[in-house]
Formats: C-alpha cells, structure tokens, sequence
C-alpha cells in the first residue's frame, strides 16, 4: 500500500511540474505584473494623511428674509457677518455651573416649607420625618395595588371572552 502511495506522490508531484514548467512564460508575466502594480498600490495604501486643521472658523450672518444662518464658507451677498474661531481640540459646550440644583429624587429629603426646621428635639424631627416616610411608602403601596387589580381585572375579562 505504501508503494502504491509513494507512486502516487511521485506522479502528482511531475504532473504538477510539468504544469508549472509549460507554462513558465504565462506565470514570467503574472509576476512580472505583479512586481509592477505593488509598489503602486503599497504608495497609495500609506499616503500621508492630510493635517487636520487646528482650528475652525465659523460664520454668522443674517438674509434678506431675517432669518440667521451659521456657514463654514464667508456669504456672497451679507451685509453683517460676525466671524467665530474655535480651536478644535476645545469643548464650546457649556459646562454645568456649580452650585445648580439638580431636580429633587423621589427618595431624596423635600424642603418645602411644609417640613419642620431643626427641632430642639431630635427625636420627635426623626419621627416626623419617619411618619411622612411611612405615609408615602403606603401611598405607593395602595398605587401599586390598584395596578394589579386593573391588570387582573384585564386578564380575567381576556379569558372570560
């Protein structure tokens, strides 16, 4: 079985040189095509990339009809334009001012006028505060209750039809 496959090799590998070796001139030519194009397409492949500008100029101006308009190019025909250079490794985004209240949580301490100051008492502040906290948690209990008993009502009328 060996001898067979031994042969077997050997007749592939002729073959495939007699292939290789009939057609030489069409494979000179292949390569010789190949030699040519790759050093074209390497060089537009790593093409240097173009600068980014720094900074971007912005143009403001108004038309005939009123209305405003923001431009990267200056207008043709603009009486009044305002002209704005913006670095572009720059944010003109405002920030956040400090000290802004952001909107009250619905875990969060209320401090409407409602709400007792500070107490001389600590603990009737405390219970104060705890009743109110009670009072709400019951309120979203009942809320959620009624949910359920809507969507059990709906289901019950789904299965009845």
């Amino acid at each position: 079985m060996q001898s067979m496959l031994t042969k077997l090799i050997i007749v592939l590998v002729a073959l495939v040189g007699w292939v290789v070796y009939s057609r030489m001139d069409q494979i000179k030519d292949f390569l010789g095509m190949v030699q040519e194009s790759v050093p074209q397409v390497v060089e537009q492949t790593l093409e240097p990339e173009k600068p980014t500008p720094t900074s971007t100029t912005v143009y403001k101006w108004q038309d005939a009809s009123g209305e405003w308009h923001f431009t990267s190019t200056p207008p043709d025909k603009a009486t009044a334009i305002e002209t704005k250079t913006y670095a572009n490794d720059v944010n003109v985004v405002p920030a956040v001012k400090p000290g802004v209240q952001e909107a009250p949580s619905l875990f969060s301490r209320s401090t409407d006028s409602r709400n007792p100051g500070p107490s001389s008492d600590p603990l009737k502040a405390l219970a104060s505060e705890e009743g109110r906290n009670l009072s709400n948690l019951k309120r979203g209990l009942k809320q959620l209750q009624d949910v359920n008993r809507e969507e059990d009502i709906d289901s019950t009328l789904k299965r009845i039809q």
